[in-house]
């Protein structure tokens, strides 16, 4: 087993076992996602500013039990040319340890896809070193889900062609296993001056709300494609549900133009999806 250390802490999140456990503590359910598969949305940030949000998303999968955990995160830099035509990427390490805490890659189904997809993914471990989003993320799975293998895949830009590839992949791992949690790291925009950031965290809203396409010209979140992605995947199997929207660690009633502070913004919102009679 190839086991890598982490990259990303004391700059994202505290490496402290005890505050982590205590920042990602698991809370009771609402009851909104009822059975698998189902989705989350989580931001990415230094923890201190999200921990609210991911907290929030998270605990709507308190009741559930899912064999693997899927999380689709972003890829913050150009694919490498000696790496195309590939745009989706999976760890070549079989785990990562957090703050002396272990947690396993689903190995076997990462090889299986690599060998069935072998032109749209491949194994770089290069690309999670440099992206802290799993990382992030990581320790409330450890703290929700300890028993699940998880499948961490990062994805860049992607063309129309490309997305419907990446939904293949995703309907093939829900085929694989049913008992399948989704946990897709994506802020609502790229940082923009308040008005633009406004306009671009409200179109990305819409289309979550709406389950709409996340490819208009005012979305810029870092993750729309794998969003996209999964839409395709999932068809119109169950709604989104907004849990919050928050801003620079604050909550908001709703996305608005914030005119104090730094002029630049980045919207973070938390929210669930699956099969449920419940709608928010």
């Amino acid at each position: 087993m190839t086991m890598r250390d982490s990259c990303h802490h004391t700059i994202f999140y505290p490496e402290d076992r005890k505050t982590l456990d205590q920042w990602t503590a698991v809370r009771p359910a609402s009851g909104l996602l009822r059975m698998l598969p189902s989705s989350i949305l989580v931001p990415h940030a230094s923890l201190s500013l999200i921990t609210e949000a991911m907290s929030r998303s998270f605990a709507e999968t308190a009741s559930l039990h899912p064999e693997l955990i899927v999380f689709l995160g972003p890829l913050h830099q150009e694919v490498l040319t000696i790496h195309e035509p590939a745009f989706l990427f999976a760890p070549e390490s079989s785990a990562l340890r957090i703050a002396g805490k272990e947690t396993r890659w689903a190995s076997t189904l990462i090889t299986d896809l690599t060998k069935n997809f072998a032109t749209a993914l491949m194994q770089e471990e290069s690309y999670f070193v440099e992206e802290p989003a799993l990382e992030l993320t990581l320790p409330f799975i450890q703290s929700y889900h300890p028993q699940a293998k998880v499948l961490p895949l990062l994805a860049g830009s992607c063309t129309s062609g490309q997305i419907r590839k990446y939904a293949d992949i995703l309907e093939y791992i829900i085929k694989h296993e049913q008992s399948t949690l989704f946990v897709v790291s994506a802020n609502a925009n790229a940082l923009l001056p308040s008005v633009q950031a406004e306009e671009h965290g409200q179109a990305f809203t819409d289309a979550l709300l709406s389950n709409a396409n996340f490819l208009g010209p005012k979305i810029s979140s870092c993750n729309r494609f794998s969003l996209d992605a999964l839409r395709l995947a999932l068809g119109r199997k169950g709604s989104w549900n907004l849990l919050g929207t928050f801003c620079q660690g604050r909550e908001y009633p709703a996305i608005e133009p914030i005119t104090e502070g730094t002029e630049k913004h980045v919207w973070h919102l938390c929210a669930c999806q699956g099969a449920s009679d419940v709608k928010r």
